[in-house]
């Protein structure tokens, strides 16, 4: 795992993740995927699956969750659509690399006023055969087994996301950690991730000189590096 789901410490060192920036430095230098400036420059902030090149076919594959298979298969221009599949997971090295997580969560907070309303209602669409039969795949594939039997049952599922979640589950090993996604780290323009790989691939610099600045970032998110 990248960090340890229960006490989020990190598993890596600072010289191992130095090394992984500058393998995906390698990919773009080596035109496996696209440099940022390329691709802002082409499509602005557009999602992938809306950009020009994932529409017209100019993008060998994107590495996405399952829940999102349908998307970017309905994306595509009718000369590419007839070519989309659901690729497997690339083995490199000895272990099974990415990770998965839950797609939608639904929670009850403490200041809920209507606390045994809310969990009927929940309860509802993601077990009951009325409810899970109208959510369907919708929000990926249901964990719960009745809820998934009734999906299933009422031919709810989409086929391109069940096949997408199979060969997800059946490769990947490691969880993703609580604070992976803290909006401090992903935000859109100002999270950690960004001023990395922005400098990594504007600025030409190294993994060692940028990773300081992703532990800091972590840091101060609550991870222990």
């Amino acid at each position: 795992d990248w960090a340890d789901p229960t006490t989020s410490t990190l598993n890596y060192d600072a010289d191992q993740i130095a090394e992984g920036i500058d393998f995906i430095k390698s990919l773009v230098d080596g035109h496996v995927i696209m440099s940022l400036p390329t691709y802002y420059g082409s499509n602005g902030d557009n999602a992938a699956h809306q950009s020009n090149e994932w529409i017209t076919g100019k993008l060998a594959g994107c590495f996405e969750w399952d829940s999102s298979a349908t998307k970017y298969a309905d994306a595509l221009d009718e000369e590419n659509k007839a070519g989309f599949t659901v690729g497997d997971e690339i083995k490199f090295g000895d272990y099974n690399g990415g990770f998965s997580k839950v797609s939608m969560g639904l929670a009850i907070t403490k200041t809920c006023a209507h606390p045994a309303e809310a969990a009927t209602l929940i309860n509802f669409l993601l077990n009951e055969e009325e409810g899970a039969s109208i959510m369907g795949s919708e929000c990926g594939i249901p964990a719960s087994k009745a809820g998934l039997a009734a999906a299933q049952a009422a031919g709810a599922v989409k086929e391109l996301v069940a096949e997408a979640n199979g060969k997800v589950m059946a490769f990947v090993s490691n969880q993703l950690d609580p604070l992976f996604e803290s909006n401090d780290l992903k935000a859109t323009g100002t999270g950690v991730y960004q001023e990395v790989f922005d400098s990594l691939d504007y600025d030409n610099v190294s993994g060692a000189d940028l990773v300081d600045t992703l532990l800091d970032g972590m840091d101060a998110v609550g991870y222990t590096v």
